[in-house]
């Protein structure tokens, strides 16, 4: 299985977003592997925190995870999508953060796609 592209980047609190160049990505269909890192607010405590993925705008995964406490940076569950169908041209892939999660520069995000 040929890695097509990696990259790691630091979060942001309005999301973080990859985009491969066209010459790096051939159409085809991929396996998108993601991991990265979060936490919920101090006054927040414990509760859900996480990520949705999504290519081109559309959803196509989510990792979630309860974290024990407020303030705490947690790794949050790697997620893998297979089959996701990459077009010519411009393929975006952004990780948006679900409510009550916080996303900074102390977080970091990997995303892979595999052939």
């Amino acid at each position: 299985m040929p890695v097509l592209y990696a990259d790691s980047v630091s979060g942001s609190t309005s999301g973080t977003t990859f985009s491969p160049s066209p010459k790096e990505l051939p159409p085809g269909v991929v396996t998108v592997v993601v991991s990265g890192s979060a936490y919920r607010a101090p006054g927040d405590g414990k509760g859900p925190i996480g990520f949705d993925l999504q290519h081109n705008g559309k959803a196509i995964g989510s990792s979630r995870l309860l974290a024990a406490e407020g303030f705490a940076h947690m790794t949050l569950p790697s997620i893998m999508v297979k089959n996701v169908i990459v077009k010519k041209g411009k393929n975006d892939f952004s990780l948006q953060p679900t409510p009550k999660t916080i996303i900074d520069a102390q977080d970091t995000f990997f995303l892979m796609l595999i052939k």
